[in-house]
């Protein structure tokens, strides 16, 4: 009996150190797993956080693109992407290397931080003013940790991508169409020498005067070749004749080299020398002889009309390029047929600025409007009709020796008498103000007319434009 009692005592403290051992293994391996379970959730929950923020990183698209505000850098920033928090931006002078300006809080304008939701463009005035020949940097940081670049003065946007399309397509070399320009310069006496210091823009060319015209391309080639232009290359001149051109040969302007004075060095028959642009360069070229400096010696060009040409008007503008193509393994001659632009030819040409490029839809903008009747004209400017219908409470002061009329948005400013006109080469200034009626982010544009009381061609159309703030 003591046996079979002790026996069974022995039995159940092995079942019971059993069930205690299996509880104490169970209890750690569920733990173990259990551990692991929740470290794998939580790293797969924090993988899907970081994929989340990445997808949402590389959905973020905002284009940051450098402006003036009066003297002020300013800069726009355009979200083609989905909404998004700029938290700070940096102010670089790349001359220098100097941070000018670090902003992350309510001193910027519009305070940061800022939200730019989709489809939104928005202007940021740094305050920081202008220097004439720097160049800066403008670094945009949003708050998903995202940079957007940007410089003022502004790059040519897309260039190489632009670059590799015509490379593609039409040839090596693309224009930088904000390049295209034209000069005056002497022609009597002395060397030929471009006023090199002016040049305006080759959109408007006046009738008459002996001018070069000049322009930035860039060398894409896709084999990363280096081009050579030579003295066959030019810009070549189209506009249909009413009656036929007869035996009259097309406007030219050929290539000539010029000296960073605006000296005219090829003046003489093999003078020219050959322009080089390496792969991923660019230069600008000089056009302004009226031949081929091959087989003739430099000849002033100007665009006049006669009995079978009309002269004035608008001309389609073609690139001709002439010369060769080197690189390491091979060369070859090189050509390529570029239009690029238009100008239209006139009799009478002015140009305008302006006070400021914003406006507000909340109070009244004052704006200052300068007019510049240039030299090339022949006329004077007796009226300028300006369209303020997108504007409302439109008022203008009268400039000096002019008056002024305001009428549902058009504003009309006419000279007291012919000897308040603008003649060739002066200039005048007109007021006027306006709350815009435009959504904010967005330009507001105003056309206005520009009259001249004489010449063949008396009307000048163009418009002026502010960008809406608060």
């Amino acid at each position: 009996m003591r046996k079979t009692r002790a026996s069974s005592r022995r039995a159940v403290s092995t079942v019971i150190g059993a069930i205690i051992v299996f509880g104490i293994a169970f209890t750690v391996v569920y733990g173990f797993f259990y551990s692991v379970q929740q470290d794998q959730g939580m790293f797969l929950k924090a993988a899907l956080q970081d994929n989340l923020l990445k997808a949402a990183q590389g959905s973020e698209s905002i284009a940051i693109t450098g402006t003036l505000v009066g003297a002020a850098i300013a800069f726009t920033a355009n979200n083609t992407g989905i909404p998004a928090i700029i938290v700070s931006y940096f102010l670089i002078d790349l001359g220098t290397g100097q941070v000018v300006q670090e902003n992350s809080g309510a001193s910027s304008s519009p305070a940061l931080p800022y939200v730019v939701n989709q489809g939104q463009s928005q202007l940021f005035n740094t305050g920081v003013l202008f220097l004439a020949g720097h160049v800066y940097l403008i670094k945009v940081l949003t708050s998903r940790g995202n940079t957007f670049i940007g410089t003022y003065p502004p790059k040519q946007p897309s260039i190489k991508s632009i670059g590799s399309l015509v490379a593609a397509g039409l040839g090596s070399l693309a224009m930088v169409f904000t390049s295209y320009e034209f000069y005056s310069y002497s022609h009597t006496g002395g060397p030929w020498t471009l006023d090199i210091d002016h040049p305006y823009s080759g959109a408007l060319l006046p009738y008459g005067p002996y001018i070069a015209l000049s322009l930035q391309i860039v060398n894409n080639d896709p084999s990363l070749g280096t081009i050579t232009i030579d003295s066959h290359t030019d810009l070549w001149t189209y506009q249909t004749c009413h009656s036929g051109c007869g035996s009259m040969p097309l406007l030219t302007f050929f290539a000539a080299n010029v000296a960073s004075n605006g000296t005219i060095t090829s003046t003489t028959k093999g003078s020219f020398v050959p322009i080089q642009i390496p792969y991923g360069k660019n230069a600008t070229v000089y056009f302004a002889s009226a031949y081929d400096l091959s087989l003739s010696s430099f000849s002033a060009q100007q665009i006049v009309g006669n009995a079978g040409r009309v002269g004035k008007g608008e001309y389609d503008i073609f690139l001709i390029v002439s010369g060769a193509k080197t690189w390491p393994t091979n060369g070859t001659l090189y050509a390529q047929n570029l239009p690029f632009a238009a100008s239209y030819v006139t009799d009478n040409i002015a140009w305008f600025s302006l006070s400021t490029t914003t406006c507000s839809r909340s109070e009244s903008t004052g704006i200052s409007l300068t007019i510049t009747n240039s030299q090339f004209s022949s006329g004077d400017i007796n009226q300028i009709v300006l369209n303020a219908t997108g504007f409302s409470s439109v008022t203008a002061s009268p400039s000096s020796g002019w008056n002024v009329a305001v009428n549902s948005g058009m504003i009309t400013w006419t000279p007291k008498n012919s000897a308040k006109e603008i003649n060739p080469g002066g200039s005048a200034s007109f007021t006027w103000s306006g709350i815009s009626n435009s959504p904010l982010a967005t330009e507001s544009i105003a056309p206005f007319t520009i009259y001249f009381d004489s010449g063949t061609i008396t009307v000048q159309q163009t418009a002026m434009g502010c960008y809406v703030a608060t």
